[in-house]
């Protein structure tokens, strides 16, 4: 006899069941997807897949629900200027299975219905505001405009006051030039800012204290302590009760925010030869003819050359410009900063050295007296520079070096504080010393003068010519060619290098700046030119030839085919 008994499965939202068919009933059949929010077991064992359910059979379901979640988040930055609140709202899902049967085989189906999630009000945003930390300068508009949107989002819920820095004191320039600026072809010509005797050049104006600022957490941000050092006045003008800076003497006027003087020039109405020598000068210089082979000229302000430069070295401090070419001539604008700061160095060595000289003679000579011997502290130095000192005696001759390395940039007052030194220290001098006070006598003196020399004013000075050839400039600012160019010259500018004009031309040598401007660099036939840049540099020209060097920092770049247009790097 045939049995048509059939197990069954009735399935609901939250569970299966199995309706039994009697004895000998045919089982009924599950089929489980594969999903990761549903667990079926039946009699405890998982099971995936399609499977026979026995009458008797138990099926459990386990079913994974994500619940809805909401954050509000206050990241305050690393200064506590500003913080900012995201909030972050994700709707949760409720999972259930859709019903079916009774039926003999049954594939399970999984519904997922979305859970809304509760948005923040603006009290639970300000309770997260503070709990972070933040309670000073809240935008609580923004905060409120958050809460309204009821959904994610983000806002700078607080910012804060920055310091804000201070004036130091300084000198607003009053006086204007005569005359506009005029055009010389493509060039403009800035007029020179003279005054007269008693006229006045600038107002005084003191200090302004910088004012405090908050963090969003309320910490007091206190502004950056202005510079203590006082602005200076040069001899050429005087600061009137009034806080008017007038003109004691007629001249050009010398101005930064921190240092300001009136410096005469000193004007030669004709050429420089070799019978001029060395002349030095604090203020300008003005030459209206030609500077010949054999002069040296060392200048406090600028240079102003009416001819050429032949043969010639000329140090001005504030600039130099000559209206004529340069030819084998070495030129140096506002170097003397880097020169000073090399005598500073050298000086510094030689002090410490000179201590440790003094201190081992004055040992050596205590030593020999607790022994009951008389011997001069002239004689302990005289011993000790042929023994353990013998590297003492250089110095006399590494000055003389550095005078020879520097001639034509060094001024007169360092010349004499390096031949005083050379003296003072030199090998007989110390063979004649007394004791060691005496030389220390002599270091202390060193340096306080040493001080009073290296604590001046520096400008940024350039050097502007017609052409220059087989020459040697150096700029503490730019150096410009205003027609043919450069030729086999070596060049160092801290800012930038630029052949202009009709020739525009930079052929042979080296040239090293922050940037390099020409027409044309290198040459058709060839020859080695040198372009170094510093760090972010450029080189730019209509042409730049093979055979032409391209340096920027430590990378090399040979011009093997002509580069037209270029610009490099």
């Amino acid at each position: 006899m045939t049995n048509f008994a059939q197990t069954k499965l009735l399935v609901r939202s939250q569970e299966i069941s199995v309706i039994q068919g009697g004895v000998g009933a045919a089982p009924a059949h599950l089929v489980v997807p594969v999903n990761d929010f549903i667990e079926v077991l039946q009699n405890g064992v998982r099971i995936v897949g399609r499977h026979a359910i026995a009458d008797g059979d138990q099926v459990t379901v386990r079913l994974s629900q994500t619940p809805p979640q909401r954050l509000a988040d206050v990241q305050v930055a690393r200064d506590q200027l500003t913080a900012t609140l995201k909030v972050t709202l994700t709707p949760g899902v409720l999972r259930t299975l859709r019903p079916q049967g009774p039926a003999a085989e049954v594939v399970l189906e999984v519904v997922e219905q979305p859970v809304p999630v509760a948005p923040f009000e603006f009290a639970e945003l300000r309770s997260a505001i503070a709990q972070a930390g933040v309670t000073h300068h809240i935008d609580e508009t923004a905060v409120m405009q958050l809460a309204a949107r009821r959904s994610s989002g983000e806002c700078i819920c607080a910012r804060g006051v920055p310091a804000q820095p201070g004036d130091p004191a300084g000198y607003d320039l009053s006086a204007q030039p005569a005359e506009l600026p005029q055009m010389a072809g493509i060039y403009s010509l800035q007029p020179v800012l003279a005054v007269e005797s008693g006229q006045a050049v600038a107002v005084y104006r003191p200090a302004r204290p910088g004012v405090p600022g908050q963090t969003v957490t309320g910490r007091i941000l206190m502004p950056p302590p202005l510079p203590e050092r006082t602005p200076r006045l040069g001899s050429g003008v005087e600061l009137q009760p009034d806080g008017v800076v007038r003109a004691l003497r007629a001249g050009r006027v010398v101005y930064n925010p921190g240092w300001i003087d009136v410096v005469e020039s000193l004007v030669h109405e004709r050429s420089l030869a070799a019978a001029d020598g060395y002349l030095f000068f604090p203020g300008d210089v003005v030459i209206r003819g030609d500077v010949l082979e054999g002069v040296q000229v060392v200048a406090g302000g600028c240079v102003f050359v009416g001819g050429s430069v032949s043969g010639a070295k000329i140090s001005g401090e504030a600039g130099i410009v000559v209206t004529g070419g340069v030819f084998a001539s070495t030129l140096r604008a506002g170097m003397g900063k880097a020169v000073q700061q090399d005598l500073r160095e050298k000086l510094s060595s030689f002090t410490a050295e000179a201590e440790q000289f003094v201190l081992g003679a004055e040992q050596v000579e205590q030593a020999l007296r607790q022994r009951g011997a008389h011997v001069s502290f002239g004689a302990v130095c005289d011993r000790l520079l042929t023994d353990k000192y013998v590297s003492f005696q250089s110095w006399p001759n590494q000055l003389a070096d550095w005078l020879t390395r520097h001639n034509g940039a060094v001024h007169a007052q360092w010349v004499a504080l390096v031949q005083r030194i050379q003296q003072d220290f030199s090998p007989g001098r110390l063979r004649l010393a007394q004791g060691a006070h005496e030389l220390r006598q002599k270091l202390d003196e060193l340096r306080v003068q040493c001080d009073r020399l290296l604590d001046g004013e520096h400008h940024i000075a350039d050097i502007e010519v017609r052409y220059a050839q087989n020459s040697v400039l150096s700029a503490s600012g730019s150096i410009t060619a205003r027609q043919k160019g450069f030729y086999q010259c070596r060049m160092e500018a801290g800012r930038a290098i630029e052949a202009r004009g009709s020739g525009g031309i930079i052929l042979g040598g080296m040239a090293s700046a922050a940037s390099v401007v020409a027409r044309e660099i290198g040459s058709e036939l060839g020859g080695a030119t040198e372009i170094h840049l510093s760090e972010h540099g450029t080189v730019q020209a209509e042409v730049i030839h093979p055979d032409t060097v391209l340096c920027i920092e430590g990378v090399q770049h040979r011009v093997n085919r002509p580069m037209r247009r270029a610009k490099w790097p």
